[in-house]
C-alpha cells in the first residue's frame, strides 16, 4: 500500500522527469568532443553574425522553486523595487545575441517578464556607468583626483538615426562629493575621415525602378509620392519603368497585359505634362529576376556618365534623398547603397488591413520599423563606373554558362566588391524611408542572396515585443 502510495503522488510528475531526462540525454549524445585549449586564435574563421543561427544556445532549466527568481509584483509597495528599463543587448558591447527563455504559460507570463526585467536590466545600467565613469578618471586623474560613483541621479538616452545612441547622465561622485552631467554617444559606427572629390546636388538623377507581378499593388502607391516630389516640381529626375515578365505572362502580352492598369495609369500622369516630364518603360522576359539583368539592359540606353538610382516600388521619393543620392555617388570614386528605414507590417503594428497606400510619412520610430541591414535594392551609382565593374566580372568568366549564373546570383553590391576599386559607402539613411512590401525570395538566385531575403522578410514583420503581444495578446477579462 505504501508502494502504491508513492507511485500515485509521483504518477503527475512523470512526463516532466522523463523529458527532463530525455533532453539532457540527448544534449550529452549530440555533445561534440573537443580537444583543443580554450585560447582565442586569431587565425580561424568564424562565421558571419549576419547569418547567426540560434541551433547554438543551450537551455539552462530551473526547476527547483527555490532558486526561481521571486519579484513581489506588489506595485504599490514596491515600485521602488521593480525596474523596468529597455534593454538592448548592443549597449553591452556584446557581438552574439543573449537569448533568455523562461517556461511559463498565459496565466504567468507577465509575472515571469517582471523577474525577466529585474534580473537584466543593470547590467545595461553598470556598462553604461562604468564607461563615463572611466572617462572622467581620464580626465580628473592628472589633476590628482580619483573618482568613484556614489549615485546615479538621472539618466536619459535617445536614439539618433544619423549618429547613434546618446546619453545624458547625471551623477554624484565622491571624492570631493560632487555632481557631473556626462553627455556620451555610442555610433553607429567607427568615424573614418576620407577625402573625397568635389561634388554638387545639380546632377541629374534617373530612378530604375523595376516591377515584377507580385509588385503591381504597390505601383500606385509609389506614383503618387513620386508625382508629388518629382512630377509637380522642379526636380531635376527622370523616371524609367522595367516592366517584367515571366514567360508565361509574356506570352498573353497580347491578349491579357498583367501591367495594363499601371500603362493606363503612367498616361493619367503623363497627360499635360512637356517631353521632359514623360516617363518612358521598357518590358523585359526572365525567368530568375535580378539586379544585373535590369541595369544591363538600361545601362546601354544611357551616356556613361549618367547618375542611376535603382529604386524598390517600397521607397518613398523625398528631395533630401534625392540630393543624398547626388552627393554620395562620385563618378570613379565611390557608390552609394543606403540603408533604409522599412516600415513593419502594418497589419501587425496598427491592426488594420494594408491595402498598399502610402503614409503620409513614415516616423522614424522604433515601433514603426527598423532599418533594414539586408536591403540592398536602392543604388546610387554612375554608368560609367557600373560598366566597367560589369566588363571585368564578364572578363574573369570563362564560359556562358558560368556568365549566366553568376547574372543571377550577384546583385550590383556584389558586383562592386568582387569586380571593382570603387568605394562603397554603406550607411544608415534616415532620409528614405520604405514602405511594408513581402518580399518573394527565389532559390534561384543564389543562397546568400535568398538568405538577405528571407531574413529581410523576418525581421521586418514587426519588433520582438509586436510579437510577443501577437502570441500573447490580452485575454479578455474574467467576471
Amino acid at each position: 500500500m505504501r508502494r502504491l502510495k508513492i507511485i500515485s503522488n509521483v504518477r503527475p510528475f512523470l512526463p516532466v522527469i522523463i523529458g527532463l531526462s530525455l533532453g539532457f540525454s540527448m544534449s550529452i549524445v549530440r555533445m561534440p568532443i573537443l580537444h583543443e585549449d580554450c585560447v582565442f586564435r586569431k587565425d580561424r574563421e568564424y562565421a558571419p553574425a549576419v547569418y547567426d543561427s540560434l541551433e547554438d544556445f543551450e537551455p539552462r532549466i530551473i526547476t527547483d522553486p527555490e532558486l526561481k527568481p521571486k519579484v513581489d509584483i506588489n506595485l504599490e509597495a514596491n515600485k521602488k523595487k521593480i525596474v523596468r528599463t529597455r534593454y538592448i543587448s548592443t549597449e553591452l558591447g556584446i557581438r552574439e545575441k543573449l537569448v533568455s527563455s523562461v517556461i511559463t504559460s498565459r496565466d504567468t507570463y507577465l509575472t515571469m517578464a517582471v523577474a525577466m526585467n529585474k534580473t537584466f536590466s543593470h547590467h545595461m545600467q553598470k556598462n553604461i556607468l562604468q564607461i563615463a565613469l572611466d572617462r572622467l578618471n581620464e580626465k580628473y586623474n592628472p589633476q590628482g583626483l580619483v573618482l568613484e560613483k556614489r549615485k546615479l541621479i538621472n539618466g536619459y538616452r535617445r536614439f539618433d538615426p544619423q549618429r547613434g545612441m546618446e546619453y545624458i547622465l547625471d551623477l554624484l561622485l565622491t571624492e570631493v562629493e560632487l555632481s557631473h552631467r556626462v553627455n556620451m554617444l555610442r555610433p553607429l559606427s567607427q568615424v573614418e575621415i576620407i577625402p573625397m572629390p568635389y561634388v554638387t546636388e545639380s546632377a541629374k538623377v534617373h530612378v530604375i525602378l523595376p516591377l515584377t507581378k507580385q509588385e503591381r499593388v504597390y505601383f500606385e502607391a509609389f506614383m503618387d509620392k513620386y508625382a508629388k516630389i518629382c512630377l509637380n516640381n522642379d526636380e531635376n529626375v527622370a523616371l524609367n519603368i522595367v516592366f517584367v515578365y515571366d514567360p508565361e505572362t509574356a506570352e498573353r502580352i497580347h491578349q491579357d497585359d498583367i501591367f495594363s492598369e499601371q500603362k493606363q495609369l503612367l498616361q493619367t500622369y503623363e497627360e499635360g505634362k512637356s517631353d521632359a516630364k514623360l516617363i518612358p518603360w521598357v518590358s523585359i522576359k526572365t525567368e530568375v529576376p535580378s539586379q544585373l539583368k535590369i541595369m544591363d539592359i538600361v545601362a546601354k540606353k544611357y551616356p556613361t556618365d549618367t547618375l542611376f538610382l535603382l529604386a524598390s516600388v517600397a521607397a518613398n521619393m523625398n528631395t533630401n534623398f534625392l540630393n543624398r543620392c547626388r552627393m554620395n555617388a562620385i563618378p570613379g570614386w565611390q557608390a552609394f547603397f543606403p540603408i533604409p528605414f522599412s516600415q513593419y507590417n502594418p497589419e501587425i503594428i496598427f491592426k488594420v488591413s494594408y491595402n498598399g497606400q502610402v503614409p503620409d510619412q513614415i516616423d522614424i520610430k522604433p515601433n514603426n520599423g527598423h532599418f533594414d541591414l539586408y536591403s540592398f535594392d536602392e543604388v546610387c551609382i554612375y554608368n560609367s563606373d557600373y560598366m566597367t565593374s560589369r566588363t571585368k566580372m564578364a572578363a574573369s568568366v570563362s564560359t556562358e554558362d558560368s556568365k549566366e549564373s553568376l547574372v543571377d546570383t550577384l546583385e550590383v553590391y556584389d558586383v562592386l566588391i568582387k569586380y571593382s576599386q570603387l568605394h562603397v559607402f554603406r550607411a544608415v539613411e534616415p532620409h528614405l524611408t520604405r514602405r511594408y512590401v513581402h518580399r518573394n525570395c527565389n532559390h534561384r538566385n543564389g543562397q546568400e542572396i535568398f538568405d538577405r531575403c528571407d531574413r529581410s522578410n523576418a525581421e521586418g514583420l514587426a519588433s520582438r515585443t509586436q510579437l510577443a503581444m501577437e502570441l500573447f495578446p490580452d485575454e479578455p477579462k474574467k467576471n
